[in-house]
């Protein structure tokens, strides 16, 4: 009976001193951090706006998309996903094609014309 009185002692001291250790160690400041955010409508002649997106656009390491979704690295370790949630753009004002929208192409002299897998057709003079 002395044997486990004395166990259970022992392991509660352990485990006391183990926490208020733990708790002393323990950072007992509190760090703030500023977050931006951008309004709905960026105004690039405001200046504030003009940097803060100049400072974002630098800290870009890596971007990948597949038209759909666009994954963005930033310097700061930090990883942004964005979704298309409308098309805004007509198919004739596109600014890029997706590999994964090639169906077939043909070049023709000094033209050069894709066909997307959705059945448009850009056309591409030399």
């Amino acid at each position: 009976m002395k044997h486990k009185i004395t166990y259970i002692l022992t392991t509660a001291v352990i485990t006391l001193t183990a926490f208020y250790i733990g708790r002393n160690a323990a950072p007992t400041h509190t760090t703030t951090k500023t977050i931006h955010t951008m309004p709905e409508k960026v105004d690039l002649s405001d200046s504030k706006q003009f940097d803060y997106i100049d400072t974002f656009l630098g800290s870009i390491t890596d971007w990948n998309t597949d038209g759909k979704e666009m994954a963005i690295m930033t310097k700061d370790g930090y990883e942004l996903y964005l979704n298309k949630q409308a098309s805004i753009y007509q198919s004739d004002l596109k600014q890029y094609i997706g590999m994964k929208e090639f169906a077939s192409w043909n070049v023709d002299g000094n033209i050069l014309t894709i066909t997307t897998s959705d059945g448009n057709t850009y056309t591409f003079d030399k």
